[in-house]
Parts: structure tokens; sequence; C-alpha cells
């Protein structure tokens, strides 16, 4: 019985927990769970469904019930008395006798004498003559005339001040059909705000001229009818009724109005057509606005906008007759709220709806279509931001998402530090993620990426929620600890099933798992998945011929699936631990049925690497050089065709090449097979003049060779990559390295940096000896630095020891030397150096530390 050496090592995907992309290594005949468990960043999805009721509310039209009053009203009016003597005023005489007249109704007299005041234009009785003539015109008739004597005679300071101010409001109102616009008295402002919509409130009638006509704007205010304006008190009767919910009260009266050639017909019509919309009668609703749209277009289009509100089907006929562009809203909202994403999105567009229509293109997963709408949207508010950066994450347009960010950062600090957060995540800067995240679950992702499997169960180690027991199933299993994962699993979904089963599976219960993982075989979207696992399984039961037909059954019902490329390599895997004509048949077979698969590339690069195994060259050739027509293939088969090229040169270029082309493992392979081929000729500068065109990596490898090969070369790289990056700690050391070929002091400088600790106490001490020729305070400093970071590392700590005590003495610091010198290590001093330091010691002070 074969024992295979390499079988399947599987990577737990995102929300599957699906292993296995590729094959690679394994050492056992188990399948072994490795790598980390891959989570991406959670869709942020629209709504479902988007508000439409209420975005039209009815109109209220009580303003257009309102009247002016019917009648003039007039204040008392007093006759003034005559004086005793004679000499009377003739003005004054000629207001008087125009009263008496007047209060006896005789208004023609009355109107001659109160013009002749006016013809003194002196006369202090000018303007209460103007407003009785004003009341003497309005009853005869005369209303425009009437107007200009009550607009004059309220431009003056009279005892009927008042009233002419208020009949001037009233006859204006009547004449002009829109009340003017004050606020004094109360009640002519509270008559304005009515009539143009301003707000519905009754007014005091204390001292108004107009009592009766108050009382009216009262009753109308309140919904009470007024006989004395009985249509109008009554339509607005029926308005609060409505309001207040009492729609059969509301159209007994509506309907008496409603008949033709009855006063506010068109009111009466328009609300039954609201109510109709109220009680679900949409087809009545539909019928009324018809009958409006001869009457009153305005009336009409509302009622049809109301409709649009309702169902699709209303919201384009209310398009089509109104032409708004709130219809076409209603129609694209009404698309949307059915799921039917594409139309909604054409007609959110056309109506100007773009943050919606970005709505509708996220939903069909179009974030491009959605980035373009959201480009058009003018409400900037933090939920317009949210999305824009939702589309530009997905969209991958890192530069935009860094200048939006930068936008909102002091604006919506909570919203930066999301955004922020999910940037690092793509970037696999998976602890930067952690900290700038608040969610605790996209925190415990963040951890789950970087690999930290117990700190995710603690970050949510209280979360009861689906998706953070999943990521604790997930986290418990990438450690390996199948019962855990199982305290976080029920069986409700198909996802907890399936961990169940991989639960089982990384416990080696393989029969188990082949139990759950059966129950997902009805389930179409894990049933590909869970064929895979129960293959698996019976592979490392030691059924083979099982496994074999399970995989077989992968690649001919789901040969698309990501499933279909594991189970084909599991085969082919399984056909490469014999070497016999079986992969052959399998590739010759698999292009045949599935000559579009991309999986036939892989199967032919397999069965390349087994003829070369069998030392078949020219089809292992063959098959490479069709290979390197596939971008994602040329790199790994320009380094199998070098494995088999016996021409130097030939080998070399294609090994430079598969560099250049290829990535990670491949480019590594490349480069260590160039490196050997180099080796082998002792072709040692020539190697480092390639690598030195590499990667940064690369050029390291480049200056270690130069540093024995070519100095010159050595200096110039050195001096680049340090420039690059100045904090790098293996050119620290490399840094020494060129002081020992040309002494230069800013070699020191930079080695003295290194976290190498011999490094670092070499460097300093000889930095300490350069300056302790020109500067012994700056010389004092380094050999201070050695003997306080660099004990133990000799020679250099107990050399910089003498040469600090040799400075302290010639600063007189007797007591500091002997205290330093009682640091050194005596086990490493020269003999030279022990007679020195008895010396020393007799010459100096004992060391004393004040406590």
């Amino acid at each position: 019985m074969y024992k295979p050496i390499k079988l399947f090592s599987f990577i737990l995907l995102v929300a599957s927990l699906s292993l296995g992309s590729n094959l690679s290594e394994s050492i056992s005949l188990k399948v072994k769970v490795i790598g980390r468990v891959a989570e991406e960043k959670p869709r942020l999805m629209p709504p479902d469904t988007v508000s439409l009721k209420g975005d039209i509310p009815p109109l209220d039209l009580s303003g257009e019930l309102l009247e002016p009053p019917k009648t003039i009203e007039e204040p008392p009016i007093d006759i003034p008395k005559e004086g005793g003597g004679c000499g009377e005023p003739k003005d004054k005489t000629y207001y008087i006798a125009g009263l008496k007249h007047y209060v006896e109704g005789n208004l023609k007299r009355a109107e001659s004498r109160f013009l002749d005041v006016l013809s003194l234009q002196s006369s202090a009785f000018v303007p209460q003559s103007e407003y009785m003539l004003g009341l003497i015109y309005s009853k005869t008739n005369r209303e425009e005339e009437a107007l200009k004597f009550f607009q004059s005679s309220c431009s003056a300071q009279h005892p009927f001040k008042q009233a002419a101010c208020e009949s001037m409001y009233a006859l204006e109102f009547k004449l002009k059909g829109e009340p003017v616009e004050t606020e004094e008295p109360e009640l002519w402002g509270r008559v304005y705000e009515i009539k143009t919509s301003s707000g519905i409130k009754a007014p005091y009638c204390e001292g108004v001229v107009f009592v009766n006509y108050c009382r009216y704007v009262q009753d109308f205010a309140e919904g009470r009818v007024n006989e004395d304006y009985r249509e109008s008190t009554e339509l607005r009767k029926a308005i609060v009724l409505m309001n207040s919910g009492d729609l059969g009260g509301a159209k007994s009266i509506l309907r008496r109005y409603s008949k033709p050639l009855s006063p506010y017909r068109e009111e009466a019509l328009y609300y039954l057509g609201v109510i109709a919309l109220k009680e679900g009668r949409k087809e009545e609703a539909y019928k009324l606005a018809s009958l409006l749209e001869v009457s009153n277009s305005n009336y009409a289009q509302h009622l049809f906008l109301m409709l649009s509100q309702e169902d699709v089907l209303f919201s384009k006929v209310a398009y089509e007759v109104t032409g708004s562009k709130e219809a076409l809203r209603s129609a694209g909202v009404h698309s949307y709220n059915r799921g039917d994403y594409r139309l909604a999105y054409a007609e959110l567009t056309k109506a100007g709806e773009y943050l919606i229509a970005a709505y509708a293109a996220i939903k069909e997963g179009d974030y491009q279509r959605a980035y373009e709408s959201l480009q058009k949207v003018e409400k900037r508010d933090q939920g317009y931001y949210t999305w824009l950066l939702e589309t530009l994450y997905w969209l991958g347009k890192d530069g935009e998402m860094e200048k939006v960010l930068s936008e909102i950062k002091d604006k919506y600090p909570k919203l930066y530090k999301e955004y922020k957060g999910w940037l690092a995540f793509r970037k696999e800067n998976w602890m930067e993620a952690y900290r700038l995240f608040d969610d605790p679950y996209h925190r415990a992702l963040a951890l789950f990426n970087a690999g930290k499997y117990p700190e995710v169960l603690k970050v949510i180690s209280e979360a009861k929620d689906l998706k953070s027991r999943l990521l604790k199933a997930k986290a418990a299993i990438s450690l390996g600890n199948g019962s855990l994962a199982r305290e976080f699993l029920t069986d409700q979904s198909g996802e907890e099933i399936y961990l169940t089963g991989m639960s089982f599976f990384i416990e080696g219960k393989y029969q188990e798992a082949i139990n759950y993982f059966n129950k997902l075989l009805e389930n179409k979207e894990y049933k590909s998945r869970a064929l895979l696992r129960i293959a698996d399984s019976y592979y490392n039961l030691g059924e083979y011929e099982r496994a074999k037909e399970l995989y077989k059954e992968i690649l001919t019902f789901y040969a698309d699936s990501p499933e279909a490329l594991d189970a084909t390599l599991a085969l082919a895997q399984i056909e490469l631990q014999k070497p016999t004509k079986d992969l052959e048949r399998l590739v010759r077979d698999f292009e045949s049925k599935f000559p579009g698969s991309p999986m036939i590339t892989d199967l032919k690069y397999q069965l390349a690497g087994m003829y070369i195994k069998e030392n078949r060259r020219e089809e292992a050739r063959s098959i490479l050089e069709e290979l390197l027509e596939k971008e994602n293939y040329r790199a790994k088969a320009l380094i199998r065709l070098a494995q088999i090229e016996e021409d130097p040169k030939k080998k070399e270029d294609l090994l430079k090449e598969a560099i250049l082309k290829g990535r990670g493992e491949d480019k590594e392979k490349a480069t260590g097979m160039l490196m050997s081929l180099y080796l082998e000729k002792k072709e040692f500068e020539k190697l480092a003049d390639f690598l030195s065109t590499g990667d940064f990596d690369d050029r390291k490898k480049a200056l270690s060779i130069y540093l024995s090969e070519n100095i010159e070369k050595a200096i110039k790289l050195f001096d680049e990559l340090i420039k690059e990056n100045p904090s790098d700690q293996e050119l620290r050391d490399k840094a020494m390295e060129l002081y020992n070929k040309t002494k230069g002091r800013k070699y020191l400088t930079i080695a003295k940096d290194s976290q190498n600790p011999k490094v670092r106490a070499r460097a300093l001490y000889l930095l300490g000896l350069i300056q302790k020729k020109t500067d012994k305070n700056k010389a004092l400093e380094y050999f201070v630095e050695v003997v306080l970071s660099a004990e133990g590392i000799q020679p250099y700590y107990n050399r910089s020891i003498l040469e600090a005590v040799d400075i302290l003495l010639s600063m007189n610091a007797r007591k500091d030397a002997s205290c330093l010198l009682a640091k050194l290590d005596s086990r490493y001093l020269t003999k030279k150096d022990i007679k020195k330091v008895n010396i020393l010691k007799n010459k100096l002070p004992k060391c004393e530390v004040k406590k």
C-alpha cells in the first residue's frame, strides 16, 4: 500500500471556512488545517425598503376657503355737540352736518358735507371725513374709491383710525383676493396667516371693529359652522374632521359640496380623493383626480402625486400626467422596494434621487454606478459620506478614500475612525485596524486575521448574535479546539452545520464530520463544499476509491466552483503519488470535457512536473512552453524550463525573466536558483549586479556580495539603501563591515544605532577613541554609553571602562573613576590591564555611593 508524501493542506476561507484553494505541503495522510482564517469586511447594505408614505402630505386648502368680510362693519358713531355761539369753524360745521346726515341715512347729503371738509385741506377733520366717505362709497358700490379713502384715513391719527385701517384690510381682501400682511389688530394678522397657509389660529375679538367677521374667523379656525359664512365654515369643518380621523363625518359634508355648481366643489372633490386614498380606495381617488383635471389641474396633479405613493402603476400614471419628479421618485421607490433595482436605478436617477439610486446600484453589487450617482448628491451629510466611503472601499479607490477621510476627520470623527480602520484592514495592518475600530465585532475580526485567536474569544466573549458566534467558532477551529467551537454553534443555519462538521474534522473524527456534512447535501449553498469535505474525510479514513468518486462528482456537477479546483487537484495529487498514465488520462479527459476551464492550466502544470520527475523532458518542455502564454503561470513555467535547461546562458535568461515576472514564492525560488547558478560558476559580482536591480531586499543581498567583491560598488549601493530606509537594522550592521573596509567614520555613526549589541558596542567604542583626540567630553559619553548598555560585550565593555577612567582622571574626577573601575569584569582583563588596574585602585579613593 502506497503512502503519499504530499496530500492536501487547506486554508480556511472567509464566510464558509472552505478549506483549501491550492495544494501545498503536508506531512501526513490527515488533512491539516493551517494558516489563518481570512475574514473580509462585512458589506454595509442599504435598507431593503425606502420610506414613501408621508413624503407627499395632503394640501391644506383652508386658505382657499377663508372668505373676506361680506360687509364693512362700523364702530358706534357719536355726533359731537355744536358750540353755543356764533363763529363755529366751518370745517367742524360741515363734519357734524355730514355725520347727522349719515346717521339719518341721507348718504348723498352726507357725502356732500364730507367732501366740503376735504375741500378745506388744512382741516383737522379730513382723516375722519375720509373714513366716513369710505363707508358711504362702500355702501353705494363704489368700493375702489372707498378703498382709497380708507387707505388715506388709516395713515393719520384720529378717532376712527382703527376702524379705517380694519376697513382698508377688509376691502383689500375683498377686491384683491389676498389680505394685507399685518400684526395689528391680531384679527387681520390671523387672516393673513390662514390665507397664506402660515398657520391656523383663532384670533381674540376684544377691541376689534369687525366683531362679526372676527367671530367668523374664530369659528373657521376651530372648525365650527358660522351661519353667516356657512359654506366656507362647513368645508373647514370637514377638513378638521378628516385630520382628526373622522373620515365619515368629513365625507358627509364634502359630498354635499361635490355636486356641479356647488360652491367650493373643487376643494370638496380634492378632499374626497384624499379620503379615498386614506381608506385604500385607489381607483376612486384616481377617478376624482381625473375629474379635477378639467377644472383645477393643480389639485388634480397633487392627487396624482399622492396616488403615486400607492403602487408602481399609479406612480407611472402620475408621472405621465404631471411630469413631476416626485411621481417619478415614487415609481423608483416602488421599484426599489419590490427588488427591481435596475429599473429603480434608472427612475431614481432621472428623478434626481441620486442617493437612493446609489442604494439600488449597491443592491445589485454595482459599486461603480453607485459611485457615479453619489458624485451628484447635493446634501452631503453623514449618511452620504458613509455610503461614499463604503463604495470607495469596494472599488479599491484608496487614494480618494484618504482624501474624503481627511475632509470628515473633525466633522464625523467616529465615521473617520471606522473607515480609516477598514483601510488598514484591507492593507492587512490588522493591529492598526484593531486600534481604530470601536465596534467589538470589527475589533475581533481584525484580531482574527492577525491570528490572535484567544484574544478574539475575549473581545466578543459576551456576544450572542449569529455573526459573533460564527467568528468565535472559527477562532476555536483555528486553535484546533473543536469541542470549544461546538459550544458556539447550533444546527439552525447551513454555516453552523458546516462549521460543526469542520470541528469534528479537525479532531480527526471523520465519521462524525461526515454525518454533519451529509445534512448539507440538500442545501444548494453548501452542497459542493460538503461534498468536498466528505471526500476529504473518506480519504483520511483510508477509503480512497470512495473519495475519488466524490471528487469526480464535484468535477461533473460543480465544474466552475472553487471546490472543483480542490477536487481536481486532489485527484491529480493522488495520481502524482504513483507515476502512471492515470494523470495523463485525467488531463486528457478533463480538457475534452471542460475545454474552457481554468483548472486545465494547473493540471497541465502538475503533469509537466510528473514528466520532469520521469525525465521525459521534451514532453514537459512542450507543456511548459504552452503555459508561458498563461500570465499567472508564466513564472512557474519559466522556473521549470530552467530546471530542465542544460545551456547555462539560457538557464540564466529563463531565471532572470522568472524573477521579473514572478511574485512571492516563485520569485524567491527563481532568485535562489539563479544565485546557485552564479555560485557554481563563481560569478559572484555578476550575481550582485543582477540583485542590485531588484527590490530592497534583493539589493541588500547584492550589498553583502559587493562587500567582498567590489568595495566601490558596495559604498555606492549602501548610500542608496540607507537613504531609502535609515532605520533598517541589517544595513546598520553592514555599516560596521564598511567601516572595516574604509575606516569611514560615518559608518560608525550609523552602526552605533544597531540592535546587535556587539556591533553597537564596537561602534560606540571606536567613536570614543576617535573623539578622544579632539573632544574628551564627547568621547566620555560614548565610553559611558557602552558601559551602560553593553555589559558582558567583551572586549569593548572593559576597554570602554579603562578609556573612560583615563578621561575622568584627566578631569580630576577621581571618585567617579574609582566607581567606574569597579565595574570591570576581571575575567577578560589582560595581564597588562590587571597591573594597570591594581595601580589605579591603590591610588584612587574608595567608591562610595550615597543612599
